[in-house]
């Protein structure tokens, strides 16, 4: 077999050689350019090495595989399911693309090419990597007891990496014996996620143990009651099952983006800043949390390490919907110059928001947080509450209304334009309509609560719709039979349990239309990216 292998690997080496130099005669007129010899090869579950790597005669093991691939090129898996028991699982080290030519690892049908684990290993795998995509791919693991290594299990684990990206991925069944998450990212930097969906997870969907610079773009997370097991990791969110669907431990210059936690998860996003690691300057833009645990939270926390550096600071949450959450819509603890503008807060039962302190994790002991046309309604507690130990805060052009206590503290010089009236918003849950009171009834002529309607990119708010104009639809990949497909707990009809263009909140008028010439959408109004 590892003559098989040398030889194969002599005639992709032969094969590039005769490229290069007939690449080389045909640009050598061209002054200062250097042929980049793009190849794509395919890879099957019942390929062979000893193949030539195309379509009809794929290669078979991703240990074979990777190892031929330079910048530029691209591996496509073909339909199937890629297990120890034939193609081995793909391990990544050292390898690199450039920003000019990445490497590219994609499904041939997407979703239809199925990275599976037995729980003691994790289905994708990378160190010391950078200028990688990934598209389409399935990836799951197993409950498995003869792993007790933290992190084993999971779908997807890169670390000391940087310029990832991953597109359109379907991830589900972490394994619930370990600390593991469906998709881990250790010291990455400057990479994005994008359009990927996520289910059936003990402990969070993505999780970024530190991370800078990233982008996690469109994603949807339901764990589906994946729940603790006897024997296995607990998982202090509860038996229910479901931690965050992404969760910065910590992260800074971090941007979550037009994303969605459904049902049993813990919350959208968290922040969990300790140590020496910064938790600053992350924006989180065109959230939604539907029926989680919480709905968002940026906290302290309690752990060793220099107190002042273990807080979160100059974080931003802009256009913001927490939906009948089980304890609180949002929740800040221990933060510096924390904003929260557009803000829409509905049907929690404990509060809509709530800012206070950690006595364990005091940071530096300096707290300051910021909310500007924000809207909290029919809370089962305040709509708005900041603790007394909070220094520095302020409410400005908010709407508070059929909460237990609409504001807490209930008056002072901290607040400034604000309302407790019907905002008569009815069935909408992501956006304003227009017959509503909040209309241009905030800062500016700004709107009063959230309006998540079109997409930001990279933290910018685009004209371009977010939700399909004709259908209403969420953005979303493939559809695979009995996992993303289940109706009422998955990404392609969580529009309609969001009232999306249904039950009585119909888009706003020209929605999507575009200009008379049909070429561009129209542009928002009375939005702001933050």
């Amino acid at each position: 077999m590892r003559k098989q292998h040398i030889e194969s690997s002599r005639l992709v080496i032969m094969s590039r050689i005769c490229k290069a130099f007939t690449g080389f005669i045909i640009l050598g007129l061209v002054a200062g350019i250097e042929p980049v010899l793009a190849t794509t090869y395919f890879i099957s579950p019942t390929g062979n090495d000893s193949n030539t790597g195309t379509q009809t005669s794929p290669w078979k093991t991703f240990r074979f595989a990777i190892f031929q691939l330079v910048p530029g090129d691209t591996l496509i898996l073909l339909d199937g399911t890629y297990d120890n028991s034939n193609s081995g699982l793909p391990i990544f080290k050292n390898i690199n693309g450039t920003a000019e030519n990445p490497i590219t690892i994609k499904a041939l049908n997407e979703r239809q090419a199925h990275i599976h684990n037995d729980g003691t290993k994790v289905s994708v795998s990378g160190t010391n990597c950078s200028y990688l995509i990934f598209e389409g791919l399935q990836a799951s693991g197993i409950d498995n007891p003869d792993s007790r290594i933290a992190g084993t299990g999971g779908a997807f684990d890169f670390r000391n990496s940087h310029h990832l990206t991953f597109k359109r991925l379907l991830l589900h069944h972490n394994n619930r014996y370990n600390n593991s998450h469906l998709l881990t990212l250790i010291r990455v930097t400057d990479s994005l996620v994008e359009e990927s969906e996520f289910y059936y997870f003990h402990r969070h969907a993505v999780m970024t143990k530190p991370g800078s610079h990233n982008t996690f773009r469109r994603l949807y997370c339901h764990s589906r009651g994946y729940g603790n097991i006897p024997g296995g990791y607990q998982n202090w969110h509860g038996p229910q099952g479901g931690a965050v669907c992404v969760s910065l431990y910590p992260g800074d210059n971090t941007i979550v983006e037009n994303s969605v936690a459904d049902a049993t998860t813990s919350s959208i996003f968290d922040i969990q800043a300790s140590g020496p690691t910064p938790a600053d300057n992350n924006r989180f833009l065109g959230n939604i949390s539907l029926n989680t645990e919480y709905g968002a939270v940026i906290k302290a926390r309690p752990e060793p390490g220099p107190t002042a550096l273990g807080m979160p600071k100059n974080n931003t949450v802009t256009n913001f919907v927490a939906i009948g959450v089980e304890k609180v819509g949002i929740y800040f603890r221990g933060v510096r110059n924390q904003r929260c503008d557009h803000c829409m807060l509905l049907n929690n039962p404990i509060a809509g928001l709530l800012v206070d302190v950690e006595a364990v994790a005091p940071g530096d002991g300096s707290y300051s947080f910021f909310l500007e046309n924000s809207l909290s309604l029919s809370n089962g507690g305040p709509g708005f509450k900041i603790a007394q130990e909070v220094q520095t805060w302020s409410i400005a052009h908010a709407n508070s209304f059929k909460n237990r206590l609409n504001y807490v503290p209930s008056s002072g010089e901290n607040y400034e334009v604000n309302k407790s009236v019907d905002p008569a918003i009815g069935t909408c849950r992501a956006w304003i309509p227009d017959r509503s009171p909040m209309k241009g009834a905030g800062t500016n002529g700004e709107d009063i609560g959230a309006n998540i309607l079109y997409r930001y990119q990279d933290g910018i708010l685009s004209d371009v719709p977010l939700w399909n104009p004709s259908t209403g639809e969420f953005p979303h990949g493939a559809l695979v039979k009995g996992l993303n497909d289940v109706a009422g707990q998955s990404l392609f009809d969580v529009h309609k349990r969001l009232n999306v263009n249904s039950n009585g909140c119909t888009f706003p008028v020209d929605y999507g239309k575009g200009d008379p010439d049909g070429k561009s959408p129209a542009k928002p109004t009375g939005l702001r990216a933050s």
